[in-house]
């Protein structure tokens, strides 16, 4: 497989990836500071907050590793929603994450995207 993605790939990849607004909202309702998205992406916490502002497009470079984060994150999310689901029913709103939960320090994006046959796979 090769260690780079194709222009077809990419440009898959650039579809997924969410609205300006909704990258910011998968960071914060996981609880994710900027310095903690920087960090795990390895950019700048002003790179982050260009991108979550629609006012950068993350390079070729450096848009799988994001797009890999943001979906781990929005994951996250998608298991805290339905562990509240089967612990209590309905949802509370307002409700923050609990302690001990799992953070961005468990997400280690891949540095080697790959291609598929016929779908984008992040490492």
């Amino acid at each position: 497989m090769p260690k780079q993605l194709d222009a077809v790939a990419l440009a898959r990849l650039a579809l997924e990836l969410p609205e300006p607004p909704e990258r910011r909202a998968i960071r914060e309702r996981a609880h994710i500071s900027l310095r903690q998205m920087a960090r795990t992406v390895d950019v700048s916490e002003t790179t982050i907050w260009l991108w979550e502002e629609g006012r950068r497009f993350p390079s070729e470079r450096l848009l799988p590793r994001y797009m890999q984060v943001l979906r781990d994150l929005a994951a996250l999310d998608r298991d805290d929603a339905q562990a509240d689901r089967i612990d209590g029913g309905a949802q509370i709103p307002g409700r923050t994450a609990p302690p001990n939960r799992l953070t961005i320090a468990h997400i280690q994006p891949t540095d080697t995207p790959t291609i598929g046959p016929s779908r984008v796979e992040l490492g």
